[in-house]
C-alpha cells in the first residue's frame, strides 16, 4: 500500500505538466513503478545519492519544500518545455522517450534532459531537429546490429548528427567528489569510452553503415565538482577562478579530443553546459561546429 501511495503522490504532481502527461502513459507508469518498488529497497531509489528519476522528482515535489522543491520544479519545467519538441513527432520517438522517462533504475534523468536541451538549442536557432537517427553495425560474420544517433540537425543547406553524453558522477559517502579534477577528467574520458564502445562496439571494429554526414560528440560539462561548478555557474565568480576553469577546460577538451582522434568516424566534439535547476536556463556551446 505504501508503494502505491508513493507512486500516486508522484503522478498527482507530474500530471500538472502538459507535455509530460502527453508523453507518459500514466497507467503504465503506475503499474511499472509499483512493480519496481515492490521488488526493490525503495530507500535506494529515493535517498540523496540516488539517481534522479521522474518518479523521484514527482514524489519529491509532494514531500519537500524550500530549495529542493524549487530545484525539482525547475527541472520538471524544463523537461516539460523540451518535450514539446516531440509531441508532434512520430509515435516511435514518443515511445522511445516514454521508455527513457519510465526507467527508474538505470537512466539518470539528466541524460535525457541533456539530449532534449541540445535539441531545443538547435531548434531555437531555426534548425530542423530529428531524433534517433538509425545506423547499422556490420560484423565480419555478417551479423548486423541496429543502432541510432541521438539527434539529426538539419540547417538550410547542411545536416549533421549529434551523439550526446553526460558524465554521471556519484558523490562519496560525505557527499563530495574526489577533489582532484585531473582524476575526474580521466574518469570522464573512461566513461565516455565505455559509452562509445557500448554503442559502436569499438573493440570488435565492425563496419559502420548509415552514418553519411558529420557526427559530433556532444559532452555535457556542468556537474557538481571541482572541475566545473558547485551550485553556481562554472567557477566564474572572479578572475582567479576564471583562469583555473580555463586551464581545466583546456585539459578536459584535450582529453576528449584524444577520443575523437582514435575514432575517425567522429568529426569533432561539442562541449556544452546548461543549468537544469534554472527555468529557461541558457545553454552555452563552448566550441563551434565545423561544417
Amino acid at each position: 500500500m505504501e508503494n502505491t501511495k508513493i507512486v500516486k503522490d508522484a503522478l498527482k504532481e507530474l500530471i500538472k505538466y502538459e507535455n509530460i502527461s502527453y508523453i507518459i502513459p500514466f497507467n503504465v507508469a503506475q503499474e511499472k513503478w509499483i512493480s519496481v518498488l515492490n521488488r526493490t529497497d525503495s530507500s535506494l531509489l529515493f535517498n540523496s545519492d540516488a539517481k534522479l528519476t521522474l518518479l523521484k522528482l514527482g514524489y519529491g515535489l509532494s514531500n519537500n519544500s524550500g530549495q529542493i522543491k524549487g530545484n525539482y520544479n525547475a527541472i520538471l519545467y524544463n523537461l516539460n518545455k523540451y518535450l514539446g519538441l516531440i509531441t508532434s513527432k512520430d509515435k516511435s520517438i514518443i515511445n522511445n522517450y516514454a521508455e527513457k522517462l519510465l526507467n527508474i533504475e538505470g537512466i539518470h534523468i539528466f541524460s535525457t534532459l541533456s539530449e532534449l536541451a541540445l535539441a531545443n538549442y538547435f531548434s531555437l536557432k531555426g534548425h530542423h531537429v530529428n531524433f534517433f537517427y538509425p545506423f547499422n553495425l556490420l560484423f565480419e560474420n555478417k551479423v548486423s546490429k541496429n543502432r541510432d544517433i541521438d539527434l539529426e540537425i538539419n540547417t538550410k543547406d547542411k545536416s549533421f548528427l549529434v551523439e550526446v553524453y553526460m558524465p554521471n558522477y556519484t558523490p562519496d559517502s560525505e557527499g563530495a567528489f574526489s577533489g582532484n579534477p585531473i582524476t575526474e577528467i580521466d574518469d570522464i574520458k573512461n566513461q565516455l569510452l565505455y559509452k562509445l564502445n557500448k554503442k559502436f562496439d569499438l573493440k570488435k571494429q565492425p563496419k559502420i553503415v548509415g552514418i553519411d554526414k558529420p557526427l559530433y560528440l556532444a559532452v555535457y560539462i556542468k556537474y557538481d565538482s571541482m572541475l566545473l561548478s558547485q551550485m553556481h555557474t562554472p567557477l566564474n565568480f572572479n578572475d582567479i577562478a576564471d583562469k583555473y576553469f580555463l586551464k581545466l577546460y583546456n585539459l578536459f577538451k584535450k582529453a576528449i579530443e584524444s577520443v575523437v582522434k582514435e575514432n575517425s568516424f567522429i568529426t569533432d566534439i561539442l562541449l556544452f553546459e546548461t543549468d537544469f535547476f534554472v527555468k529557461d536556463g541558457k545553454l552555452t556551446l563552448f566550441n563551434k561546429i565545423k561544417m
